[in-house]
């Protein structure tokens, strides 16, 4: 009985009945999974190199990212030293007007 039915089970992976894996070629049952994992397979590969390609775009995006940090990073400090200058030469002219009141407070005295 068991004999009979290892010969049934091989009869019926021989016979041509199925197109499982869509090529348009009927084919033995063993035949069409080899074609089914063969696309899987493929699948899998595609898959792959597509989440590498995504890596690397993430990974290019991360770089461009840091840089455009960096540039901003440098453009506040600019921002930040030009505004010190600023600060600084303001103060500057605000002492030099105390000082211009003061003298014409006491040239004032010579001329009144």
């Amino acid at each position: 009985m068991k004999n009979l039915l290892l010969k049934l089970l091989k009869l019926i992976g021989k016979a041509k009945v199925v197109d499982l894996d869509n090529d348009g070629k009927i084919e033995s049952i063993n035949e069409e999974i080899q074609g089914l994992f063969s696309h899987f397979k493929t699948m899998s590969e595609q898959l792959k190199d597509a989440n590498g390609k995504l890596i690397d775009i993430i990974q290019d995006e991360a770089k461009k990212q840091d840089e455009e940090k960096l540039r901003l990073e440098i453009l506040i400090e600019e921002h930040h030293r030009k505004m010190e200058e600023s600060r600084a030469l303001s103060n500057k002219a605000q002492l030099n007007i105390e000082k211009n009141n003061k003298i014409k407070s006491k040239v004032d005295e010579f001329i009144v």
